[in-house]
């Protein structure tokens, strides 16, 4: 995990309200720190930061899997795939931001910029 000061604040405030270290890291979230790129948790993420991480994610690998089984069945449509994973990376997006932003309220979680001043 990211060891920047923040994060520790982060990841200190989320273990206390109960929440699930797979729910506050997710794969793409760790692989993302993994490679140097500091990106707060998706709770401390703003929605349109989270609607794009979480659906371009899924989108990608959406696409890639239908991708995958209309070369299998031999039913290739490009637009219609694409259109598909468009649409699936949208609304799972927007799902995974509303999830997210429910989940600060409810928690109180403050946000991000404010743990820089947070006692540690």
């Amino acid at each position: 995990m990211n060891s920047s000061p923040q994060h520790a604040v982060a990841f200190r405030l989320l273990d206390e309200a109960g929440i699930l270290k797979s729910n506050y890291a997710p794969p793409m979230v760790r692989l993302l720190w993994k490679m140097g790129i500091n990106v707060p948790p998706p709770h401390f993420m703003s929605f349109v930061g989270s609607a794009l991480l979480t659906g371009i994610t899924f989108g990608t690998l959406w696409g890639l899997f239908m991708l995958l089984f209309a070369v299998m069945t031999g039913s290739v449509n490009l637009s219609v795939l694409l259109a598909a994973s468009l649409s699936a990376g949208v609304l799972f997006g927007v799902t995974m931001a509303i999830y997210f932003a429910y989940g600060r309220k409810r928690y109180k979680l403050p946000n991000w910029e404010s743990l820089s001043q947070t006692e540690r």
